[in-house]
């Protein structure tokens, strides 16, 4: 296909593509000046050498756009004028990559490598390469060398930071994070390659230490702003995370993730109508998504608004029928208010085959269970929850109500009990007690909101909210 059609075509597929094309026209131009009079050798040389540059020069304007079929076609075109130029085969095997090809694009990188074995461009292709192949050994052994020497470009480091983590070697990725921070304290780039370790490694608390470092070094980057803005929200700082994330969300284009991080936050500062509508921009954005249905469910909740928490959380099964919290929260609250039982019971089995070591869906189930009037199916439940460390006073009280019925009422006396001992200030327990004819001490005087006020299930745990 001419050039001239290649580049028709493009203009109606790509919205730079007017842009691309003056810049070609420019290349044209450039190349037929830089060409001297014809029919000398050196005159053919360079002419050759002028086509496979503008050829070369196109196919990186595609690729930038995204076009890597395009681009493709003439990197090929390029390599087939200049076959030995290391740059251009780079090139090659760069798009067969992003196009998925990667056997052509090992083979065309071991061709390109052969022609300049030192070129860190190249050297990157391959290790890319071998990542996208899963071949993660082959990727160490060509990086460890390179990376890991005095002043390594920070592309080199991070691939072999990829391939530790790919590995499960997180411990290593790292030590080589944080001793190449350790050397080159100015890199920001670095200090984000050891946070992202680190946040991976689980240590959020030095990721967000170092996060911080990266941004005081490079203070006009909107993504360290998001992800540390994200961080210190999820870490419990969200004093620190808002003042970050809110810039950002009043921005162009924030992310799904920045919107709900922002209205987390709001939310752990008591700000529920500001959290509300920060997920309605993000609807506004991006939809109705499980992610958003979620923090509005979580608002709600953290709101000790139930009615509008069930709602929430109903939506959230719509988009998500698996997702635990929301069976949990769902199951308990049909079983605690007794208006469709049948569908807590369902609900709440469901959430056990899913999580059958947590002691809190255990508690939901068992308390669907003994609403639903069967009882020995009810005990058996709560004893795994208490067996599996659920002891929160919730779950005992539940135990306790379960053996009253039953007729075991010392260990309904036991249950109570320790249900106290977990929180002494629980008045439905006291009441309990009181009733089986145990004496209390009386309580000293306490908050007005004390007395044991549960959301639905009162006990939460890693099932999420009850």
């Amino acid at each position: 296909m001419p050039l001239e059609d290649t580049l028709s075509q493009r203009s109606c597929r790509t919205p730079g593509a007017d842009r691309m094309t003056a810049i070609v026209v420019v290349l044209l131009a450039t190349a037929v000046l830089a060409v001297p009079a014809a029919g000398t050798q050196e005159a053919r040389r360079i002419e050759r050498s002028a086509q496979a540059y503008l050829h070369y020069s196109v196919g990186r304007l595609m690729e930038i756009e995204g076009a890597y079929s395009d681009a493709l076609v003439q990197y090929r075109r390029a390599a087939s004028i200049d076959s030995r130029h290391c740059e251009i085969a780079t090139a090659v095997a760069r798009t067969l990559l992003a196009l998925g090809q990667t056997d052509e694009a090992l083979e065309a990188i071991l061709g390109a490598r052969g022609e300049c074995p030192e070129n860190v461009p190249a050297l990157a292709v391959q290790a890319r390469v071998h990542l996208a192949r899963d071949e993660l050994r082959e990727a160490e052994a060509i990086l460890h060398g390179p990376a890991r020497e005095d002043g390594a470009p920070g592309a080199l480091i991070a691939l072999l930071g990829q391939t530790l983590v790919s590995q499960g070697r997180i411990d290593s990725a790292e030590e080589l994070y944080r001793s190449k921070a350790a050397v080159d304290s100015l890199a920001p780039r670095i200090a984000f390659l050891h946070a992202s370790a680190l946040l991976i490694a689980g240590k959020l608390d030095e990721a967000a230490d170092e996060l911080k470092r990266a941004k005081r070094l490079d203070p006009e980057n909107r993504q360290l702003d998001g992800l540390l803005g994200r961080l210190l929200v999820d870490i419990g700082k969200p004093e620190e995370g808002v003042p970050l994330l809110e810039p950002i969300a009043d921005g162009a284009h924030p992310s799904q993730e920045e919107l709900t991080a922002l209205a987390r936050g709001y939310a752990a500062l008591g700000q529920p109508q500001l959290a509300l509508d920060r997920l309605d921009d993000a609807t506004e954005l991006y939809g109705e998504t499980r992610e958003i249905a979620i923090g509005r469910a979580s608002v709600y909740h953290d709101a000790d608004d139930s009615e509008a928490a069930l709602t929430a959380y109903e939506a959230v099964l719509d988009l998500d029928p698996d997702y635990l919290v929301a069976l949990n929260y769902v199951a308990y609250s049909l079983a605690d208010s007794g208006k469709d039982l049948d569908r807590a019971v369902v609900l709440a089995e469901r959430a056990v085959e899913m999580a059958p070591e947590n002691p809190y869906v255990r508690d939901t189930l068992g308390w669907a269970y003994f609403r639903v009037g069967r009882l020995e199916e009810a005990a058996a439940e709560l004893e795994t929850a208490v067996k599996l460390g659920g002891t929160d006073a919730v779950i005992l009280e539940h135990l306790g109500d379960v053996y009253g019925e039953i007729g075991r009422l010392e260990d309904a006396v036991d249950a109570w009990s320790r249900a106290l001992v977990a929180e002494p200030g629980r008045e439905s327990t006291r009441e309990r007690l009181e009733s089986a004819g145990v004496e209390l001490p009386e309580l000293p005087d306490a908050p007005a909101d004390a007395g044991g006020a549960e959301s639905p299930g009162g006990a939460t745990g890693t099932g999420g909210e009850r």
